[in-house]
């Protein structure tokens, strides 16, 4: 009974994403065509819908983990929401994808994911038009009684947007590093450890205590030796910089072997690279998240 119950869960867990595409377009069919998917009283909805809301909020706050939230379950059912419902309703009439088709992984323009963005942002301005004209005119308890609806409409805005963000990606102005915990040794020098600051798969940091052992544009061989992997490549120095704690060398790597370049992924990958936060700030609200997002993608793209 326990196994039915797990695949039940599983098999109902795809269609949620139909729910959410219904919680989402219900207030736009009622604020533009007054279509309306629940007839009720106001305040019996409200005695209803609150208690009920808020009892969901408070749930979910406690079995959530202190990374995720509510409000993330909620981004990530509007992120899929438009891309799933068809396959999903494809798939259990009988229409299989019979090949598996797998994701790249490479980066590029972000120009393409705009595409991919076009249901959300359709959504997105269904949702800005309907804001506007159910709440253009009304002043008093007109607002007062279609509060609920408007909060709907901010609410579901939020999620689309931030979805939408989630789909095109961060906009990169700079080389991600990650930080790995390990040391370079290269062979002028074998008994000298010099400490790796971090990494990516193009580029390297190393921490120096002085300027004299690298020479700009010069390459070197050199071993990369952390807890659990070895790997060996070759830096070419583009430039020693001096920051507060010493001297930074930066290099750009160059793979001797395909067995060195899988171990050198290792080093990179295997392990919490420290860029992922391991709890939430819950002070930080879905308002920052909003603001810090549009001050990164919007006045930090114009001042580039």
């Amino acid at each position: 009974m326990e196994k039915k119950i797990i695949y039940l869960n599983g098999y109902l867990y795809w269609w949620s994403f139909f729910s959410r595409i219904l919680f989402t377009l219900a207030p736009v069919l009622f604020a533009l065509f007054d279509v309306r998917v629940v007839k009720t009283d106001f305040w019996i909805m409200m005695i209803f819908w609150i208690p009920g809301y808020v009892l969901l909020s408070w749930s979910k706050n406690l079995i959530g983990s202190d990374v995720t939230t509510q409000r993330w379950g909620e981004i990530q059912e509007a992120f899929f929401a438009p891309h799933l419902v068809i396959p999903v309703i494809l798939e259990h009439i009988g229409f299989k994808q019979s090949k598996f088709l797998v994701t790249s992984k490479k980066q590029g323009d972000s120009s393409k994911d705009w595409i991919y963005a076009v249901p959300n942002i359709i959504i997105l301005i269904l949702l800005v038009i309907s804001i506007i004209k159910f709440n253009y005119g009304k002043f008093g308890s007109e607002m007062l009684y279609g509060s609920v609806i408007t909060f709907w409409l901010i609410n579901n805005l939020i999620n689309t947007f931030l979805a939408i963000c989630i789909i095109v990606g961060k906009p990169s102005f700079e080389e991600q590093y990650f930080a790995v915990k390990g040391f370079a040794q290269f062979d002028t020098a074998p008994n000298e450890k010099i400490e790796v600051d971090s990494l990516n798969e193009k580029n390297i940091k190393l921490r120096l205590t002085t300027n004299d052992l690298f020479r700009v544009r010069n390459e070197y061989t050199i071993n990369i030796l952390t807890e659990n992997y070895t790997a060996k490549i070759k830096m070419r120095v583009i430039d020693i910089i001096t920051d507060k704690n010493g001297f930074l060398c930066l290099g750009v790597i160059t793979i001797i072997d395909e067995q060195n370049y899988r171990k050198y992924l290792q080093i990179i990958h295997d392990g919490f690279n420290g860029i992922l936060s391991t709890k939430r700030d819950r002070w930080f609200t879905t308002f920052d998240l909003l603001s810090k997002n549009m001050k990164h993608r919007f006045i930090g793209t114009s001042k580039k």
